[in-house]
């Protein structure tokens, strides 16, 4: 079982997507480039979501890496889908403390519970 794929190709990236949405695993993807790197986690195809807890430390660590200085780079985290841009060195760290923070069960919002807060909104259970 890989906790990441490290890829350019979307065939590939999309192929790891598939097998971590039917294992119900994150899905951890590193795009690299020469001095950089795209660090993303995406729980869209996934059973859960990462609590209020979780995004904080990833908003926190992604803070400490983010690549500032090159050009366009991105940052942005959330409960499904969070990415970074990073020096290379520090990608498959990264990687690697995403993959094991989201696999903790108390860091998860598991099914129903996803979607409470729209479901009292709306009035139904």
């Amino acid at each position: 079982m890989k906790k990441f794929i490290t890829a350019h190709s979307v065939d590939k990236l999309n192929a790891h997507f598939r097998e971590c949405e039917c294992a119900n695993r994150p899905y951890i993807a590193i795009r690299p480039g020469r001095k950089y790197a795209s660090v993303e986690i995406d729980l869209i195809g996934q059973t859960f979501d990462l609590t209020n807890a979780a995004v904080a430390q990833i908003e926190e660590r992604f803070q400490s890496l983010w690549a500032r200085k090159r050009r366009n780079s991105w940052c942005a985290f959330g409960p499904t889908y969070s990415v970074v841009d990073v020096p290379i060195v520090d990608a498959e760290p990264l990687a690697e403390w995403l993959y094991d923070l989201a696999c903790i069960p108390t860091n998860r919002f598991e099914g129903d519970e996803r979607y409470g807060r729209r479901s009292e909104r709306s009035g139904s259970a």
